[in-house]
Order: C-alpha cells, then structure tokens, then sequence
C-alpha cells in the first residue's frame, strides 16, 4: 500500500487520503494505530478503510472516522480524548461543540425532508384568515333565505338533542356577534328565548337559524371527541349521523344551492386545517391509522398535513434540552417510524430523513463514549497526569544527584 509495508491493500484507501492531506504524517505512530483498529474492525463485520473514509467525505453532516467505525476505532478515539494534554481539550471542544449544533442541523433536516414552509402558527392563521373572507358573502346569501320547511325538518327540529343543538348554536351565534360589534336579538333569528336559555321557533325558520343549529351539532360532535386518538363515542357518531342527515333535507329545500356552496367554502378551509391537526396528533395514532387517514386527503391537504408534523417534530426536538440526545426526540423506535412514514411525499425523502437522524445518534454515542457522561475520565487523566510529572521531577532529582 501507500503507506509502505505495515499498510495491507485493504487499508490503502486510508493511506491515499493520509497521502494527499497530511504526508507528513504517513509513517506516524497514530496513522498506524488508526490503521491498526480499523483492521481489527473489518475482521469483525466493520466498514474497510475505503468505506469509512467514503462515508465521512460523502456525510452531509460533521462525522469523523470514530462515528462510522467498529468498537475498536472507537476505543481507540476515547483513549486519545481521555489523555491529559491538548488532546483531550481539542477533543471535548470538537465533540461538545457538534452536539451542542445538533439540534439546529435536525431542524434543518426537518425543514428539507418533511416540511419547510410555514410554520403550523403562520399556516393556520393564513387560513382563517382566507376562510373568512372566501365564505362570509357565501353565508350572507345563503342565511337570506326564508320559511323554510318541511315535515322531514320538523322530525329534526323536535328532537331534544336537537334543541339542544340549536340552544349551543345560539350561545356560538351570540358570542360572535358581540365579537364583531353587532348587535344581535332573538327576533332576529325568528327564536324565542326562555327563562332557562332555551330556544323556541317563532315560525318557519330562516337559513341563518338553521345553520346556527347545524354550528351547535358541530359543537356537541366536538365535545363527544377522545382528545388522545381522536375517536368519537357512540353518542358522538350517532350526533354525527343525525346531523348529516339533517344537512341533507335542508340541502333539498335549498334549490337554490346557495347554504351547500357557503359550507363547501368553509369546509375546503376547515379541512386544510384538520390535515394541520391531524399531523401535528401523527404520534397519538397507530402507523395504519395514519395511512388510512393520510390517504383520505387531497394532495393540498397532504402539505397542511406535512406542515402539523414538522411543527411536532420540532417541539420535541427543542424540549429535548441542552446535551440530550436529540436523535431520540423524533426517532424513539421503530414505531414512531412508522408512524411518521406515511406523511412523507417520497420514499426517498424519508430515507433521507431516517439517515440524518440516524447521523446524528452515532455522533452523540462517539461523544458519549469518549468523554462519558461524568467529570470522572477528567479527574482520573488529570491525577494520572499529575503522578506522572511528580515521577519526571523525581528523576530529575536522582540524576542530578547521581552526577
């Protein structure tokens, strides 16, 4: 090999870089002993010298020989980080500095391979906003509309969960018109108001009136939620059924579409941020609860979702705290693996994903495994260091007195 005789030609990939970068340095006791462990390494099942230092001059990332080799490469690196001297400083600074970034460069990684748009705050607020404007001329046309009724809708209207529907929906009503500053009375809305806040019909009701109802369905569906899986109750499925089939005969009146066009409005809205939320829960869910749910989405809505479980990713990334191994905030096992799978857009961006992570728990172990997690190895090569000396002024003392 390059290297002369004590380099075997598997190891020649390792004396070209020497060669090249540091030629002073071919012959020198440590290329020999980094030569030597990465040997041993290669017995046992470990990368040749050629893929290791392909693998460290190919890494997007700060890796070093001692993060893509075996035990013995890595022993090798602890002994040099825990001698006294410069290099167990050039050592600590160098591993302490690259974890200290790793928190950073996963966020970069997070931002390339899962989503690197806005965050869920900016994107959630952007579509309130756009719901806002797209569907309020919607509402306004359709809650003109008047006497609207049927036998079918009066069944509707008579069932107490209903009323207790349309009573939530008038408390929704009533807030967000003092929100805005306008003033709001039963009358308006053709309702008669009780002692105990309940609602009453004062005639065939008007759309606005219906709708408010349908907003207070929506509210009681919430309320029957499991805040962790998402799942609802037999009462809330059943509250569910009730209020699409209510939808459905006031759709039927409405010939001329214009309640159906406004909550398609809102809905293509509202659904943009349920992906949000659904990507930000990924983890509440089993891996096959996500595919199915992933796979209900529009394209557009798959961004939204990608956007929740970037923002998640990055939670967890930050609450890791100071020198923690960032690696497992977002990669614990192989089951939140496969949970975040399915959100990924390609296969690749995933295995890219994967990779980088799993750059970042090598290079946390080589730092975990050459300075240990105590002030132990420090102190033990410091009184190591100070025998030392005492030892070299002690010799120094006999040979003086011996001449």
């Amino acid at each position: 090999g390059v290297a002369g005789a004590g380099v075997s030609a598997g190891l020649q990939g390792l004396g070209s870089y020497i060669a090249r970068n540091h030629p002073d340095n071919l012959m020198s006791d440590a290329v020999t002993k980094v030569l030597k462990r990465i040997k041993q390494d290669e017995k046992a099942g470990g990368p040749t010298a050629t893929d290791a230092i392909d693998l460290v001059e190919a890494a997007k990332k700060p890796l070093v020989l001692a993060d893509v080799g075996g035990e013995n490469l890595q022993g090798l690196a602890g002994n040099v980080a825990r001698q006294p001297g410069e290099s167990r400083a050039i050592a600590a600074q160098f591993l302490n500095k690259r974890d200290e970034e790793a928190a950073q460069r996963l966020s970069e990684d997070i931002s390339k391979h899962v989503s690197g748009g806005p965050t869920m705050h900016q994107a959630t607020e952007g579509l309130l906003q756009a719901r806002s404007v797209a569907a309020t001329p919607a509402y306004a046309a359709a809650h003109d509309l008047k006497d609207i009724w049927s036998p079918r809708l009066e069944e509707f209207l008579s069932d107490p969960a209903m009323k207790q529907g349309m009573q939530r929906g008038y408390e929704i009503e009533r807030l967000q018109s003092l929100a805005r500053g306008e003033p709001l009375t039963a009358s308006q809305l053709g309702i008669d108001i009780g002692v105990d806040g309940s609602t009453k019909l004062a005639g065939k009701p008007n759309m606005r009136v219906l709708d408010m109802a349908k907003q207070g369905l929506d509210a009681m569906i919430a309320d029957e939620r499991n805040p962790i899986t998402g799942r609802l109750s037999a009462r809330g499925i059943a509250i569910d059924n009730m209020r699409k089939a209510y939808v459905q005969t006031i759709d039927d009146l409405d010939k001329s579409g214009a309640y159906k066009k406004a909550r398609e409005t809102w809905a293509g809205y509202s659904a943009s941020m349920d992906a949000l939320k659904l990507g930000r829960t990924a983890f509440n869910r089993s891996p096959e609860e996500n595919a199915a749910e992933i796979a209900k989405l529009s394209p557009a809505n798959r961004e939204f979702l990608r956007i929740g479980l970037a923002d998640q990713l990055k939670e967890r990334l930050m609450k890791g705290g100071f020198s923690s191994d960032e690696s497992k905030q977002l990669l614990k096992t192989p089951w939140m693996r496969d949970q975040m799978r399915p959100a990924f857009k390609e296969k690749v961006d995933f295995d890219a994903f994967v990779d980088a992570v799993t750059s970042e728990r090598k290079m946390f172990e080589t730092r975990f495994k050459a300075l240990g997690g105590s002030q132990t190895a420090g102190r033990m090569a410091e009184d190591e260091a100070s025998k030392i000396e005492d030892m070299l002024g002690a010799g120094k003392v006999a040979v003086q007195a011996a001449t």
